[in-house]
């Protein structure tokens, strides 16, 4: 009897999850053929690879088929570099190839970038300087440092690898760190662009700006009215003024959370005959280590809500 003939279905296998050794284990598998008299090569670019390990399997049913795999292990800095790796297959009149790169992968699941930049005391603690690291894991690339939009000094980069992770150290004076704004660390590699990769970090900015905000709120003494002014920053300072007469604090706390920043909350009492003319408290903010000062403004004629309004017209 004659046995008949199958084409085979061909899957290339790629690894998944991190890879620790030196080498990458590839693999192309073959299934559901018969005969079995199938062969399988490797290329690398344009080259031939030799090493080739091969396990084929015969699988019982109603109709004997074959199944057979076919792995190489070729340097794991060749893969990561993104070569590709193509298996050829000839079975009978059939005959066809997969090709595999480690930018299939990401072409799918681009690397992640982890960041990690000084804590905000940190840097406003020292006069010396301070650093920031960049990881990537799992790919040979290049790592690019960006502040606000400019390439460090080279002198300033000192970037160092294991089998799995590659580092970029970005070294940078605090003074300098302190007036940094945007800080973006980004991959260069011919996989995937590097808009996908890059990873921005707000530094000085908005977000640590002295911060103020000023508000009134419902006082059980006659006579009385208080207004909250809260700051936030590295050392803020708050002080209070009506129309331009500088005004003791009736009472401040102050707090600081696990990065240094420091909050302050100060308490004005003003009486309520004076709130009441209408005059204008303002609380300024100027916090020293920054150099940067805020204030804001309130009043009867502020805006405030109605139920304010009205509790205040009953005295």
């Amino acid at each position: 009897a004659t046995t008949p003939t199958q084409a085979p279905n061909v899957f290339p296998l790629m690894p998944c999850g991190p890879q620790s050794r030196d080498t990458v284990t590839l693999g192309c598998l073959a299934v559901d053929f018969t005969p079995s008299s199938l062969t399988f090569s490797w290329t690398q670019g344009a080259n031939s690879l030799e090493n080739i390990t091969q396990h084929l399997q015969s699988v019982e049913g109603g109709e004997k088929t074959y199944s057979l795999t076919s792995e190489i292990e070729p340097n794991m800095e060749e893969w990561t570099r993104g070569s590709n790796f193509t298996c050829k297959f000839i079975h009978k009149e059939n005959k066809d190839e997969k090709t595999t790169s480690i930018c299939h992968i990401f072409g799918f699941n681009p690397p992640s970038i982890h960041v990690e930049i000084p804590s905000f005391k940190t840097v406003m603690m020292t006069n010396s300087d301070v650093k920031a690291r960049c990881f990537i894991h799992n790919v040979a690339a290049k790592l690019v440092w960006l502040m606000d939009r400019e390439q460090p000094s080279t002198d300033r980069v000192n970037e160092f690898s294991n089998k799995t992770t590659l580092i970029s150290e970005l070294t940078v004076p605090s003074s300098s760190w302190k007036n940094l704004k945007l800080l973006k660390c980004k991959v260069q590699h011919h996989c995937f662009s590097a808009e996908k990769t890059s990873k921005a970090i707000s530094v000085f900015g908005e977000n640590v700006d002295p911060s103020v905000e000023v508000l009134q709120v419902s006082s059980k003494e006659s006579g009385q009215h208080k207004l909250l002014c809260s700051a936030s920053g590295f050392n803020p300072q708050i002080s209070w003024f009506s129309d331009s007469e500088s005004k003791s604090a009736s009472s401040t706390d102050i707090s600081m959370d696990t990065n240094g920043r420091v909050t302050v909350i100060s308490r004005l009492d003003v009486l309520q005959t004076e709130w009441k003319t209408g005059k204008t408290f303002t609380c300024e903010v100027f916090d020293r280590f920054l150099n940067k000062r805020d204030r804001k403004d309130i009043s009867l004629c502020s805006g405030k809500n109605r139920t304010d309004l009205e509790m205040i017209n009953k005295y």
